[in-house]
């Protein structure tokens, strides 16, 4: 409901004069006498919507107002009051004074609604609205006079700078944004730097300034509630104001955003441009739009002047073979061995002399009684032999037996394996024993370290003696390895916990076993994914990649474990998204053939998950597309596919490296691939795309006129030439004119122009520069199309006139009179216009004789031969003499009668007068 007691001006109760009158005591506003309740409730509305500052949105309730209350002098004050922007603050006295936040040039005074809420209101209400009306007339001219010492801006750049006391985010970004405009030479009105100095004035007058001067309006918001929040919303929809009354380009105000759709911008920002702030392209995309605004801006108007354009020598087409892809091979830049095979050695046989019967005889009898543990008497035999033959492998070994009082040698090897000294004594006897006796050495070292695997998971250990042994060829060296590659299996495989030592002796057994080499690194490389044991998993595969059976998946697998990826996915995904690649191109450890099939895998992913990733799987193809592979032209084909789909900035740059893969052989696919993207961009209304693909496009293809037409309706954001008048008036940039002109072949000038003549004279909007576009267009019609020319000029004329353009159908009513001084029209248009007239029977209105202009004598001498013409000229004229005759006749009445007003006023006067003076003195008799 309602607060009737409330001032609808500043929000302050009502007061009751001596009169009986309800009055604001603080901005001294009189409510007006017994409004209905329905009325009264509306204008609370639209005053509440006026106090929080909403103008647009109070302008609508107030207009919506006036349609259904005819004569509701409080509603028209409240239109007026919106359309300058006044809002009742606090003075220092505590009194409310209006203050302007949409400055006009336009005088409040003269301001239709204030002059409509005058003739409605009641003198209560009159007196009000005039002293508050001279108020804001007095602060606005004091306002204009500031703004107009104010330097001019290229860009105003428009964000909500605090929230809740704090400043925002977008007050940073927007002031990063600030210094790179600026930094880039632009004048840039940005209120927290602009305004810096100007602490305690009012900030309107700079703001109109700005608004006024700056050709560009940029909205930074990373929130749609910033957008509509009070004091952004007032200043862009100031300046769409100025967009709509002419004042400013269409399409000048753009929407930066980031974290939100443009589809959440309120409905009068749609189908304004767009630009993603943080995108790669996002400062090149903003500088093309900006100086396509101010260089717009600067255009000056000039007259229709003649400008030859020569038909156009051929160029031919541009060769491609710069974009050339490179050979896969270039990338084989590492050599590999061809297979690790181990040079083994014998076991035993040493020439250590030959023994004699007798010390055969006692060696014999030696090793029987080692049988039978009688030490004492073997060790003594045993001696004997060594004193002839000290480097008996079997009399030295037997006299270690004896001393450690066992005869088993194969147990006492395998319990004699932990200090160094030991294991090398023990292999220095293996080197000059006979092969059973090495045997037996190499089988109780092999026991032993299958024990420490097995039994006490010591792998440093076990590598440490599995390192000497290996290398000797036999039975029990032979064997070892495939036993410890399953114990380690089972150890590492399957259970938990990383054991690097495990990883160090598995690589050294895999060198015995190139067969079984392939697949072992599989079973423990996945072992090491599942226990996330990224530095064992390396370790193999830095071993592995010196192999010749290296292949693709292997390096990819290998490169997933060394950054700690979980899997293949999130590997991929971060390359592309960091855009380095390197790791597929530097000291490959692959062949050709296994290079083809790593860029078979990448395309293959980037195809597959460009939608579930999109910010790094199409990173991939402008960098595949770069080398020559078997199935490159099958991931050109899908990625074009793909960027087609969707014609967004991203896949714009996709696209641009695909294009660059393309060799001259292929132009025509180029060509294509180009085209196709177009049409998808238009599709998409992201004309500034398809300009720019037309634009390369050309560099190739220079002489194919429809490229040009082309490129000229995607920067007039149009699709086809019919539609040219939505967007004519943008055109500022006449080279693709004046190049369709130069390959028109047997063609005419004009018949090139005409869809763009025509839509100039279709134009509603912005018709100032739709005449300014058609000026330019009709400097290009040469001397010998002067007909063409002047049938076009025979429809703009009237039109401007008809619209109250009256100087620019000065202009063409006088060209016209210079292609055709005998033609009577013409002269009679001048005429018209010069006396601003838009149609025939305001002539007659004119208060100065049409005989007394030198056009309206010439279109009659012009008009000799078409005697009706020439009967309408002079029927006007005579309707237009005996009109001002009887203006004159009656402004002669109308002063008579005002005389006779006047002399009865003064006779009554002195009647009165007398009247008066006898009755006071009969009185006073």
């Amino acid at each position: 409901m309602a607060d009737t007691n409330i001032c609808p001006n500043c929000g302050s109760p009502y007061s009751l004069d001596k009169a009986g009158n309800l009055v604001c005591r603080f901005c001294g506003y009189v409510k007006p006498k017994a409004p209905t309740s329905e009325e009264e409730s509306l204008l609370y509305a639209a005053a509440q919507a006026l106090r929080l500052a909403s103008f647009e949105e109070a302008e609508e309730m107030y207009q919506d107002i006036v349609e259904r209350f005819k004569k509701c002098a409080e509603a028209y004050w409240g239109l007026t009051l919106c359309q300058y922007g006044i809002k009742f603050e606090d003075d220092y006295d505590g009194k409310k004074i209006p203050t302007c936040y949409a400055t006009q040039y336009e005088s409040f005074l003269e301001n239709p609604n204030y002059k409509k809420a005058l003739s409605y209101a009641s003198e209560e209400q009159k007196a009000f609205f005039e002293n508050t009306a001279l108020r804001i007339e007095k602060t606005r001219k004091e306002w204009i006079e500031k703004a107009e010492k104010e330097p001019p801006y290229d860009i105003f750049l428009s964000y909500k700078d605090t929230e809740d006391g704090k400043r925002t985010d977008d007050s940073y970004d927007a002031h990063e944004l600030y210094n790179t405009l600026t930094g880039l030479g632009y004048r840039v009105f940005f209120s927290r730097v602009t305004l810096a100095g100007k602490t305690g004035e009012n900030y309107e007058p700079y703001i109109f300034s700005a608004l006024n001067s700056a050709p560009v309006m940029l909205v930074f918001a990373s929130k749609p509630e910033y957008v509509t929040s009070t004091w952004v919303k007032n200043e862009w929809s100031r300046y769409l104001s100025r967009i709509r009354n002419g004042h400013k380009q269409e399409g000048s105000l753009a929407v930066i955003f980031r974290n939100f759709s443009p589809s959440a911008l309120p409905r009068a920002l749609s189908g304004l441009q767009n630009l993603k702030y943080g995108e790669i392209t996002f400062l090149s995309n903003l500088k093309s739009y900006v100086d396509k605004y101010i260089e717009a801006a600067k255009a000056s108007s000039f007259q229709i002047k003649r400008k030859e354009v020569a038909i156009a020598k051929k160029q031919g087409k541009k060769s491609l073979e710069a974009v050339k892809a490179e050979s896969i091979t270039s990338l084989n830049k590492k050599t590999r061995s061809s297979s690790l095979s181990v040079e083994r050695r014998q076991i035993g046989g040493s020439n250590v002399g030959r023994l004699s019967a007798n010390e055969e005889s006692k060696l014999a009898q030696a090793e029987i009684y080692l049988s039978r543990k009688d030490f004492k008497k073997a060790e003594s035999l045993y001696e004997e032999v060594l004193e002839k033959s000290p480097k008996n492998a079997e009399a030295n070994i037997g006299k270690t037996l004896c001393a450690a009082k066992t005869g088993d040698l194969r147990s006492y090897v395998a319990s004699h394996y932990e200090k160094e000294e030991e294991i090398n004594a023990l292999l220095e006897v293996a080197n000059h024993a006979s092969e059973e006796t090495a045997n037996k050495i190499l089988q109780g070292f092999a026991d032993g370290v299958i024990t420490l695997v097995e039994l006490d998971a010591n792998y440093y250990g076990a590598f440490s003696i599995f390192a000497k042994i290996a290398e000797y060829d036999s039975k029990p060296t032979n064997e070892l390895p495939k036993t410890l590659l399953e114990l380690c299996q089972n150890e590492y495989c399957q259970k938990e916990g990383k054991a690097e030592d495990c990883i160090d002796l598995v690589i050294e057994i895999l060198k015995y076993l190139p067969e079984e080499r392939h697949g072992a690194l599989k079973i423990f490389v996945d072992a090491a994914k599942k226990k996330q044991d990224y530095a064992g998993a390396v370790k193999l595969y830095e071993n592995h990649l010196n192999y010749e059976d290296v292949d693709a998946n292997d390096y990819l697998d290998y490169l997933q474990m060394k950054g700690e990826f979980a899997t293949e996915n999130d590997f991929l995904s971060h390359v592309g998204e960091s855009g380095d690649f390197s790791c597929f191109t530097n000291d490959l450890p692959l062949h050709s053939e296994e290079i083809d099939d790593l860029f078979d895998i990448l395309s293959s992913w980037a195809i597959k998950y460009f939608k579930l990733y999109p910010r790094s799987a199409p990173k991939y193809i402008p960098f595949l597309a770069a080398y020559r592979f078997p199935r490159r032209d099958e991931m050109i084909k899908k990625a074009v596919d793909y960027c087609c789909a969707e014609a967004d900035s991203e896949n714009a740059d996709i696209l641009d490296g695909i294009l660059n893969s393309f060799g001259n052989d292929a132009f025509d696919e180029f060509s294509a691939a180009i085209l196709r993207f177009v049409e998808a961009a238009k599709k998409e209304y992201r004309f500034y795309l398809a300009e720019r693909f037309l634009s390369r496009l050309i560099e190739y293809d220079p002489d194919n006129a429809s490229l040009y037409e082309k490129r000229l309706l995607a920067h007039l954001g149009q699709d086809e030439l019919s539609s040219l008048s939505y967007n004519i008036t943008i055109l500022d940039d006449y080279k693709d004119i004046e190049t369709l002109i130069s390959l028109r072949g047997k063609k005419k000038v004009s018949e090139v122009l005409a869809p763009y003549l025509d839509a100039c004279l279709k134009v509603d909007t912005s018709f100032e520069k739709a005449i300014k576009v058609f000026e330019s267009l009709c400097a290009y019609l040469p001397q010998e199309e002067s007909d063409v020319l002047k049938a076009y000029l025979e429809k703009m004329a009237p039109l401007c006139q008809k619209k109250s353009y009256f100087g620019y159908a000065e202009k063409f009513y006088s060209a016209l009179i210079s292609l055709s001084p005998m033609a009577h029209a013409p002269y009679w248009g001048l005429l018209q216009s010069k006396l601003r007239c838009k149609e025939e029977k305001e002539l007659i209105d004119c208060d100065t004789p049409l005989s007394e202009f030198d056009e309206f004598e010439n279109a009659k001498l012009a008009a000799s031969g078409d005697k009706e013409a020439l009967a309408h000229y002079i029927d006007i004229e005579v309707k237009q003499s005996e009109a001002i005759k009887e203006r004159q006749r009656k402004a002669l009445a109308k002063k008579k009668k005002k005389k006779r007003r006047l002399f009865f006023g003064v006779i009554l006067g002195l009647f009165l007068a007398v009247a008066a003076a006898m009755t006071t003195l009969t009185f006073t008799t």
